[in-house]
């Protein structure tokens, strides 16, 4: 008998593993910071080994872009309603311009969690559109998937790095005709932990006395390089600054990310995105206070849908220099609090927890800035 992984840090949770078993001998169960991981049920299991083989976590890509851009799309409205310049409504329109499906990750306000479904129109897809800071719950993504390329349908799947060398692992077992699915991936920082927000936005409606029915992670009222994070209800707005800052205080993030073997230019997807931060100081002609698209063409198939898209975005061509982010370069670094953070959510409510972290966060912040003006 095998294990699946020895440490948590190895597994990133991209179900393919469950998703290849031809048994259904593995399910995904919940660790205690609220991480889905597999297990098998060993009495169904019949050692075939496809789960070890389909591990996306044990295969980094060997894609090396062959094109950076800056990218904005040509609708202004679209680049204010998305997380930096719009070119995944760009990507996105066109394969359901062709009768495609598009499977990306959605909120689910019934739950309180992130989610990938699958879309036939735009209004579907809009559900998709904007960062969501917490980890996607796949479900049967992965053989959803293959049933429609047996169908003979265009498929463009977003997501995490981590979740597109799943996909890719899972249908090259399956030995598909590929031609059909675009990959689109992400520049990622890492995903924090799905219990820690639904304990909190559900401690927010008891509190308020209200039932959240809009979330954007990433509202730009403050411009795209500021965002906040703002929960309604109806016309009432709440913004959530404490719970911004713990999420992004690395404290509450999936061990795996702090040991990503996708957070280098060795790109999985056909097409990487993300936010082309530094575009002022690069590029001042492009810049957009609303955002702009950092963007990685990787192989032949993303560039002839890049190509293809080309009438619907303004793009500037870069270079691997000005595309410098962190995150193309190591993954996101363990913060020193994340022992004790986990030990005070045990015994500490969970409003006072974020607003306690929120504060050391903004400390650390304010401490930051102050080093950067003195050290000018």
């Amino acid at each position: 008998m095998m294990d699946l992984y020895t440490y948590k840090k190895n597994c990133s949770g991209c179900t393919a593993c469950v998703n290849v078993c031809p048994q259904n001998a593995i399910v995904m169960q919940k660790d205690s910071e609220g991480f889905l991981y597999p297990e098998i049920v060993w009495d169904k299991c019949m050692n075939c080994r496809l789960c070890q083989k389909v591990c996306g976590f044990k295969t980094p890509s060997e894609k090396y872009p062959l094109k950076f851009y800056a990218v904005k799309n040509k609708s202004t409205e679209i680049i204010h309603t998305s997380s930096s310049g719009g070119m995944f409504s760009a990507i996105s329109d066109y394969i359901l311009n062709l009768g495609g499906v598009v499977c990306g990750a959605a909120y689910n306000y019934e739950q309180h969690i992130v989610e990938h479904v699958f879309c036939r129109t735009r209004e579907e897809r809009d559900r998709l559109k904007g960062s969501k800071y917490l980890q996607s719950e796949l479900h049967d993504s992965f053989a959803q998937i293959e049933n429609c390329l047996k169908a003979g349908e265009t498929v463009l799947f977003v997501g995490t790095p981590c979740q597109v060398s799943g996909l890719l692992n899972f249908l090259e077992q399956k030995r598909l005709d590929l031609t059909t699915l675009y990959t689109c991936d992400l520049v990622c920082h890492g995903v924090p932990s799905p219990k820690i927000w639904k304990d909190y936005i559900t401690a927010i409606e008891k509190k308020q006395h209200i039932k959240v029915d809009y979330v954007t992670f990433k509202d730009k009222r403050n411009g795209w390089e500021h965002p906040v994070i703002i929960v309604k209800n109806g016309s009432r707005e709440i913004q959530l600054d404490a719970i911004k800052r713990v999420l992004f205080g690395d404290v509450a993030m999936r061990p795996s990310c702090h040991n990503c073997k996708f957070t280098n230019l060795n790109r999985v997807g056909d097409i990487t995105i993300g936010d082309f931060w530094g575009i002022r100081g690069k590029h001042p002609e492009f810049y957009d206070k609303n955002g702009v698209s950092l963007v990685l063409v990787n192989t032949g198939q993303g560039m002839e849908l890049f190509q293809k898209i080309r009438n619907y975005i303004d793009i500037c061509e870069s270079n691997e220099a000005e595309c410098e982010q962190p995150n193309l370069k190591s993954p996101t670094k363990m913060s020193d609090r994340r022992q004790i953070f986990w030990k005070d959510y045990e015994n500490t409510q969970i409003c006072k927890l974020i607003n306690k972290y929120g504060c050391i966060f903004l400390a650390d912040l304010l401490c930051l800035k102050v080093k950067k003006i003195l050290k000018r």
